[in-house]
């Protein structure tokens, strides 16, 4: 009997070293069945090169593990080691705790395709996976404390980005607890293309919400890159974006979205397929105080862009904005309102323009505060290559600004100002209606600008290149429920034409008279041009209506300028209108010499005005006057008849003194003429007797004294230069005054 505590002994002796050896055995076995069966496991090839198990002290270690993609051939996740400290002595208390749990040289591949992973597999067999049956004790608690990450690396690929690799990703799980709801994770990464971010998350379990602290250091914008090229053709996108945002949500209404904090992007610039810059800026700062997502709360401190650059070309086809754009095959075809778009789920910039469009249509629910937006240092250039010469303008030390903008108030207001194309200056303002966006009141003024930078356009569109001149302008507009009234006051100091292009021009009209008809005494133009209508109207084009209203200006100066050069100078507009002569006259009387005064000083102050007299005869009259008296003359002087300028005045008022009924007179025509032409009318029988041929040519001797007493006028007594009087004569039928058979109807002119 005393043998069998001996025996007892040994048997539990064997019993130790048996469970030594197995348990020493486990890791290998271990290693060796993750070998044999993880393909039926997981449907992945797995790799681990050394599994250690410290059963006294709790220490578990694994070292070089490795799982495949289902393919096989490269690595989908690795680690270098992984250690955890499981405190033994909970496993007794019903718990699980893990004092330590950190994983070095920790690496994962990710690949994307719309909305599948590379990982669903894996998610696939876990849902296979047979449920534990329900057990009924007391449930085991697991505590994780200490969790760490180190030096961990992730590469993210899609059809759209094709690789992001984020290195240096370190995270941190200080605590978790099935007894705690709330837990806090800390992460940090760098982005392989630059950049670094660090992450404060602190998630609650029971009430299912998360908060983001979120720090980004020189993160480099052309990361962004790949997810623009499906719709725009760039050569750079680059720039430095850098951030601090706080940020509250719910996983489980998701309408749940608030934060706050400071966004910045340094060094930002575009460029085109053809390397030319299209859009920069040099800094630009949002300061956000509270954004509110499910209460369309929107408060922001500040929003301040400086140096700003834009450029903007037209082109015959199209322009350079349109041309970057991505053409999609049968667009021409489709009726873009009955296209679907798919949601490509790979590109958060798609997701973010859904999102931000939700927000848009729910504007006039919408609360937001901005305490100031400022543009300051900034420039814009605009070329058009599709006149015949390049137009090119640019606007520099372009600013704008606005300070308290608030849905409550009634009215936001902008303020802006830039200089034009280094000559000129823009000062205005822009206010909108908060209950309605379409109605604005808009002002600004123009100031100083030079308009011969605007030659390309008059050349093409009305033949002359603008010479000179600059622009003073002042627009006040307002416009409430589509209909627009517009008050614009336009005044060009020193403006002058070119030379013709003798071009095909889409107008002709006869600007260059136009404008010198307009012109003031000081050789200004000013011009008041209202403009009213319903822009709702599909039949009213606000264009076509400015330039209608131009063009009747110019035409109504070039048609009837009198009145407005009698307004000009202060005189008569019936006094420029014309020159009467009266029967014979040839001479100008004191009238005469009193509307070549008023037309002179007019040639004088518009040097390039000039002057044409168009001269109206009724031709029959004229002759039958004249015919009348000659013979007259031949009557009262029974001499030989001189030249009709060369009759004095004298005589000539008894010429024209002297009545044709008078019976003696008849006789002694009578007397000159055949029988039968007798019982015709006096002046048909002085003109049988002068003969019509000789009425005629004196008559055109008149013409021409009359001409030349006008031109000698102007140029000997006034000084005018003879290139620029002119005489042109108009048919009979043109003349609507029964005062004179004689008339010279005043017209302008200017050289070409």
């Amino acid at each position: 009997m005393k043998r069998w505590p001996g025996i007892l002994l040994w048997i539990l002796a064997a019993i130790v070293v048996i469970v030594i050896v197995l348990l020493s055995y486990l890791p290998t076995f271990l290693e060796d069945y993750i070998h044999d069966n993880d393909l039926e496991l997981i449907g992945r090839e797995v790799e681990v090169e050394n599994i250690d198990i410290n059963y006294f002290t709790g220490k578990v270690a694994i070292e070089n593990f490795k799982m495949y993609e289902e393919d096989a051939s490269t690595v989908f996740t690795s680690f270098s080691r992984l250690e955890l400290d499981l405190e033994i002595g909970h496993l007794f208390s019903n718990g699980i705790y893990i004092q330590d749990f950190i994983i070095d040289g920790f690496f994962a591949r990710v690949k994307q395709n719309e909305t599948a992973f590379n990982f669903d597999d894996l998610m696939e067999s876990e849902k296979t996976a047979p449920e534990p049956k329900a057990d009924e004790s007391e449930p085991m608690h697991f505590t994780l404390a200490n969790f760490k990450l180190r030096g961990a690396s992730l590469e993210y690929s899609s059809e759209i980005h094709p690789e992001v690799v984020f290195d240096s990703l370190n995270v941190e799980l200080p605590l978790f607890s099935d007894t705690v709801s709330v837990f806090d994770i800390l992460a940090s990464l760098h982005v392989g293309s630059g950049g670094h971010l660090a992450i404060g998350n602190r998630i609650d379990l029971e009430n299912s919400f998360y908060d983001v602290f979120l720090e980004m250091d020189g993160l480099d914008v052309s990361l962004i890159r790949p997810y623009f090229d499906p719709y725009i053709e760039l050569n750079a996108l680059e720039g430095l974006f850098d951030s601090s945002l706080r940020i509250h949500g719910s996983w489980e209404d998701t309408d749940v979205l608030d934060l706050g904090g400071t966004l910045t992007v340094n060094g930002f610039e575009m460029t085109d397929k053809r390397d030319e810059r299209v859009l920069a800026l040099d800094h630009l700062e949002v300061e956000v105080d509270t954004v509110v997502m499910k209460d369309a709360l929107y408060n922001i401190d500040h929003l301040k862009l400086d140096g700003f650059y834009g450029l903007y070309e037209m082109y015959d086809e199209g322009d350079n904005w349109s041309n970057m754009l991505v053409a999609f095959a049968d667009a021409a075809a489709v009726d873009s309102s009955e296209v679907m778009v798919e949601i490509d789920y790979s590109n958060p910039f798609q997701l973010l323009g859904i999102y931000l469009k939700d927000i848009a249509k729910s504007y006039n629910e919408s609360t937001y505060k901005v305490d100031e937006i400022a543009l300051t240092n900034s420039t814009f250039d605009f070329n058009d290559y599709t006149t015949s010469q390049p137009f090119r303008y640019s606007l520099t030390d372009l600013v704008l600004h606005a300070d308290s903008l608030n849905s409550a108030n009634e009215q936001l207001t902008f303020d802006a100002e830039a200089t034009l194309n280094q000559t000129g200056r823009f000062e205005g303002y822009l206010s909108v209606f908060t209950d309605n966006l379409e109605d604005i009141d808009l002002h600004y003024d123009v100031r100083g600008t030079e308009l011969s930078f605007f030659s390309p356009y008059t050349a093409d569109y009305i033949d002359y290149p603008i010479s000179e001149g600059e622009l003073l302008y002042t627009c006040d507009t307002k416009i409430r429920n589509g209909i627009i009234d517009s008050q614009n006051v336009l005044k060009f100091n020193q403006f002058n034409f070119g030379g013709r292009y003798d071009g095909d021009p889409f107008y002709k009209l006869p600007v260059k008279l136009a404008v010198s008809l307009l012109k003031d005494l000081d050789g200004n133009i000013e011009m008041d041009i209202p403009i009213e209508g319903d822009l709702k109207d599909p039949e009213y084009k606000l264009g076509k209506f400015i330039w209608n209203t131009v063009k009747n200006i110019l035409l109504k100066a070039v048609t009837a300028p009198f009145r407005l050069l009698a307004g000009t100078f202060g005189m008569k507009a019936e006094d420029l209108e014309k020159i009467n002569f009266g029967l014979l006259q040839m001479q100008l009387d004191k009238g005469d010499e009193k509307h070549l005064d008023d037309l002179y000083k007019v040639l004088k102050n518009k040097e390039d005005l000039n002057i044409e007299f168009k001269r109206i005869t009724k031709k029959y009259e004229a002759i039958e006057n004249y015919s009348m008296a000659e013979v007259k003359y031949r009557y009262l002087y029974k001499g030989e008849v001189p030249e009709i300028d060369e009759i004095s005045e004298e005589v000539m008022k008894e010429i024209q003194g002297f009545d044709v009924k008078d019976s003696l007179f008849i006789r002694f025509v009578d007397e000159q003429i055949m029988e039968q032409d007798r019982e015709l009318p006096i002046q048909r029988k002085c003109m049988l007797l002068v003969g019509e041929e000789r009425a005629e040519e004196k008559v055109d001797r008149v013409g021409f004294k009359r001409s030349t007493a006008i031109s000698d006028y102007l140029t000997q007594e006034k000084g005018l230069r003879e290139e620029r009087i002119r005489f042109t004569a108009l048919p009979e039928d043109s003349m609507i005054t029964h005062r004179s058979n004689s008339v010279y109807n005043v017209g302008f002119w200017v050289f070409e």
